[in-house]
């Protein structure tokens, strides 16, 4: 069992990706990973979420809400379920509906492939016009 407490304090985005990876390999082979987080993308990738609250110190420590991510993104209890989800610039409690982003179109390979083509050919073109000339 590995138990980290908020391990992406002061790493940058790709920092954050790249410890979302390892826990993903540590998760994967078997290890019980246990994080203390309050990072909405780690989060929202995790298996299961326990949120404890509902506030620090003597105040805390009472589970306010557990179950999935998508769970807590819906659960009217939880604190940290309207954080979950949303798109960058987007108010709190919103995210639930957000839709992923379709990707990006690529340009067809046939057009690649004629303009490649195209370049071969005119290059082709102007080395018999040098030869010509000779």
């Amino acid at each position: 069992m590995l138990v980290l407490d908020e391990p992406s304090t002061g790493l940058a985005a790709t920092d954050v990706e790249h410890l979302a990876r390892c826990l993903g390999r540590l998760a994967r082979r078997g290890n019980a990973v246990v994080v203390i987080e309050h990072h909405t993308e780690l989060l929202e990738i995790c298996d299961r979420l326990v949120e404890l609250g509902p506030e620090g110190g003597e105040k805390g420590g009472q589970i306010v809400s557990a179950g999935t991510p998508r769970e807590l993104a819906h659960e009217k209890g939880s604190i940290t379920g309207p954080w979950l989800f949303r798109a960058p610039g987007e108010a709190p409690g919103s995210g639930a509906q957000v839709k992923p982003k379709a990707p990006r179109r690529k340009k067809p390979a046939a057009k690649k492939k004629a303009t490649a083509t195209k370049k071969k050919a005119a290059s082709r073109k102007a080395a018999a016009s040098r030869r010509a000339a000779r």
